[in-house]
């Protein structure tokens, strides 16, 4: 029998630029547009910078309308209208509150199959945890997007093992990604993409620029991103007298032309998950300083590509760097090793397999239906 496509809803906080909405993004660039008819909704108001990357992709775009972290109960029945008027069948849901808001009104919509992605090794104080506890039944899936968050899933809120499936999110592009054999003479460029919360570690980096900068001063950092620590964060630049070789760059849209102009990609969060933006760095040859967190030792292996180091210590951070920094020959042979290993563990098609094949399950033992390749059609079961 012939049926329709199988209606999916994407569901995430806004369109804004961070690592899950970037994943959204080719994620959705690259599913099958045969198979599924797609939506994706953002609990917050406005329109994002992702809006119009999301529109190429021939998804529809839409927005709940919630002014604050605190007014997402009033798009509750904004979204259950929009379940039911589209009759979605897939919801999938990515990061807190898009989980929670949309695993309670997916159910009571009664949508045949409900996931969600899991993206840190942390999952927040008592609260939350009750939370996600309390609305894992209404789950059939949970997908984590490295090794190490789906450990820490199952210490933390010990779902059943047969939900838990392990998918990395940071698929990409090589081709996006320029990779140049840097050249040695010129000033080093070190740099970290992110946005300015706490939990990335960023004011550890600028201590260890300062220690850096009293033994070498041909090195420029660099930080490319917004968010709330940006203030303090410039505060900490003048205090530590390193405005002349620390910028903060704000946002920017073209991460791969960023990243070929660095020569050494510094990561210091506190907690992770799967970091896209080492992927990304990886992905352009560059060698990685990171803290030994989340999902980061997947894709960074200490001595290998990069040094991997205990999370808030600007001193061992320092002495990293310049490892880096007084070796070129280091720098290049770690940088050739990790775009191998992107270009083995991280291509987009490869992620976007895996999480077709994952729904393709669920549709055909919740709904009934099974994907005929050959004819590119549904079919009952």
């Amino acid at each position: 029998m012939l049926q329709e496509k199988i209606r999916l809803l994407y569901l995430i906080t806004s369109y804004n630029v961070a690592g899950a909405e970037k994943a959204m993004v080719r994620i959705l660039s690259k599913i099958d547009k045969r198979k599924y008819d797609i939506t994706t909704a953002a609990l917050m108001t406005g329109s994002g910078y992702l809006m119009p990357e999301l529109e190429k992709t021939g998804v529809r775009v839409e927005t709940l309308g919630a002014r604050g972290k605190y007014s997402f109960g009033s798009v509750a029945f904004r979204l259950y209208k929009l379940i039911r008027d589209l009759k979605i069948q897939v919801l999938i849901c990515s990061l807190y509150h898009p989980t929670i808001l949309g695993r309670i009104v997916g159910k009571l919509a009664d949508i045949p199959i409900i996931l969600n992605w899991e993206h840190s090794e942390r999952f927040g104080g008592v609260l939350r945890v009750l939370l996600k506890k309390f609305t894992i039944p209404f789950s059939d899936m949970i997908i984590c997007d490295s090794g190490k968050v789906g450990i820490e899933l199952k210490k933390c809120l010990n779902p059943p093992d047969s939900k838990i499936k392990v998918i990395p999110i940071g698929g990409i592009n090589l081709d996006d990604y320029h990779y140049v054999m840097r050249n040695t003479n010129k000033d080093i460029k070190v740099g970290s993409v992110g946005r300015l919360y706490r939990i990335k570690g960023y004011h550890y980096l600028l201590e260890a620029a300062k220690i850096i900068l009293e033994k070498v001063d041909n090195v420029h950092f660099y930080i490319t991103g917004f968010g709330p620590e940006h203030n303090n964060l410039q505060q900490l630049i003048t205090e530590l007298k390193i405005s002349n070789n620390f910028n903060l760059m704000g946002f920017q849209s073209d991460i791969p032309k960023i990243l070929s102009e660095w020569d050494i990609y510094v990561q210091p969060s506190i907690y992770e998950g799967m970091c896209i933006t080492v992927v990304e760095a990886i992905a352009s040859g560059l060698p990685v300083v990171a803290s030994n967190v989340g999902g980061i030792p997947e894709s960074v292996i200490d001595g290998y590509n990069g040094f991997l180091i205990q999370p808030s210590d600007p001193k061992v951070l320092a002495i990293k760097i310049l490892d880096l920094i007084n070796d070129p020959h280091l720098r290049i042979s770690m940088g050739e090793r990790g775009r191998k290993i992107a270009s083995k563990k991280y291509p987009l098609d490869k992620m976007v397999v895996s999480i077709e094949k994952e729904i393709d399950y669920l549709i055909k033992i919740k709904i009934g239906l099974s994907w005929n390749k050959r004819e590119f059609i549904w079919e009952s079961i």
